[in-house]
């Protein structure tokens, strides 16, 4: 007997235009696969990979058809090279959640995971060498613990990923792995945008003002590495006192740990370069006679600035730091 299952990745979106918009819309294209490949080859790699999948899975004697992942030019709102440059983050992030959900069945068809059609799994990508392949053990709705964050720690993405009414977000259908599946996304995107410096140095060689948004969409991004670190250490905490049979297969899952460890140091990482960025731009701004300054707040550059989300940072470094989750930090960093 044969068995054919249909299974939802990502919804598909569609973009609809004039003749004159479609060509603007190929050659930004291009353009987005040019400046991955030139500036985060990681990503290219993942994303060349991504649309390369065959949707329909053959093995043994079954067949899974999944849905076309999603355009990654529907996250791209403008097409010239500071629209291209505003958003390319954004789509990494977005393609970075299709190739999590469609990449484990790669693994099935060549043999190296067996199917059981109850099993869910999720892969971590970090590089074009290293990935993490996570069984998912039963979990609870992110929310469950929405109440329990402060006022003071309920930073940029608390609505949006935790106190939130939208049951069908990975946060909320798969729990500490749909946190971790958020926190390696923007992980990726951060990444591209830290590393898409050299294209903002180019536009601010006419303009410094130009660096501004180059630090506006990495400082958005670079927050969100403490606010998930912060959700799965409070997931685990709740998931102690509330869910202990659910905590412990956490714990004792090893993979899921490997993966935890290996996000936590490559984004840590990529602040540390970012950190060198914004010596490079102050030093380049400073050169010219222009006004630079970065008060650890705010960022000046003659007499516009922008905020960097520090207050939300501190807040969260002191949540993290807190004795509450010191059995939790020292599980999440055991070695097996």
């Amino acid at each position: 007997m044969k068995y054919r299952f249909v299974i939802l990745t990502l919804a598909t979106f569609l973009i609809f235009g004039s003749e004159l918009y479609a060509q603007t819309k190929k050659s930004a294209r291009a353009t987005v696969w040019e400046l991955l490949e030139k500036n985060n080859p990681d990503a290219f790699y993942f994303m060349d990979e991504l649309y390369k999948f065959p949707i329909d899975i053959h093995f043994d004697n079954i067949e899974i058809m999944l849905s076309e992942p999603p355009d990654f030019m529907a996250y791209i709102d403008n097409y010239n090279t500071e629209g291209i440059l505003d958003d390319i983050g954004t789509a990494v992030h977005e393609s970075c959640h299709a190739y999590e959900s469609m990449k484990v069945f790669h693994y099935i068809t060549a043999g190296e995971l067996a199917f059981e059609f109850d099993d869910n799994y999720s892969v971590y990508f970090l590089s074009s060498d290293e990935e993490y392949v996570v069984k998912h053990s039963k979990t609870f709705p992110s929310k469950e613990f929405a109440k329990e964050i402060p006022k003071d720690y309920q930073t940029l993405r608390y609505k949006t990923y935790i106190n939130t009414s939208t049951k069908n977000l990975g946060t909320q259908q798969k729990g500490i792995y749909g946190l971790m599946d958020e926190w390696t996304a923007y992980y990726n995107g951060f990444k591209t945008t830290v590393l898409n410096f050299p294209e903002y140095k180019k536009l601010a060689n006419r303009d410094a003002g130009k660096y501004l948004k180059y630090m506006e969409h990495a400082s958005s991004h670079k927050v969100a590495y403490l606010e998930f670190k912060y959700y799965i250490l409070h997931y685990l905490y709740f998931a102690r006192n509330k869910h202990l049979d659910i905590y412990r297969e956490v714990i004792n899952n090893q993979q899921f740990i490997k993966a935890y460890s290996a996000v936590n140091l490559a984004y840590a990482n990529i602040i540390s370069d970012y950190g060198e960025r914004i010596l490079d731009i102050r030093e380049d701004v400073e050169s010219r006679g222009e006004y630079f300054s970065y008060d650890g707040e705010t960022i000046w550059i003659g007499n516009n600035g922008i905020g960097t989300f520090a207050e939300d940072e501190k807040a969260l470094k002191e949540a993290i730091g807190g004795v509450k989750y010191v059995k939790i930090r020292e599980a999440l960093t055991a070695e097996f």
